[in-house]
């Protein structure tokens, strides 16, 4: 899961922020809320996923981070209008073991 980590993060991001903004549209606070992807659809976007592996994303303030399985991220981000937008992300890129 080494470049795929990366892809993991865009998809889940993608299926995370389709939630959110969902919420936020709603007039729903996303400050305090973490998303996180269950094991059943991590398969549907890698082959492989390390059985503890965590995808998440959680908003604080304006501030968004989360884990996708062994490396992190963040970054800012938006919300408004039924909107959701975010600011560029850093992310670590440390090499999964997998089982």
């Amino acid at each position: 899961m080494r470049r795929t980590g990366l892809g993991v993060i865009f998809c889940t991001l993608l299926i995370l922020c389709a939630c959110a903004s969902n919420s936020a549209t709603a007039g729903g606070d996303l400050t305090g809320v973490t998303w996180v992807l269950d094991q059943a659809s991590m398969m549907t976007l890698v082959d492989t996923v390390p059985v503890d592996a965590r995808i998440d994303i959680a908003f604080d303030g304006a501030q968004v981070h989360g884990r996708a399985a062994c490396n992190s991220y963040g970054g800012g981000y938006q919300s408004g209008d039924g909107a959701l937008t975010f600011d560029q992300f850093i992310s670590t890129q440390v090499a999964c073991e997998m089982p």
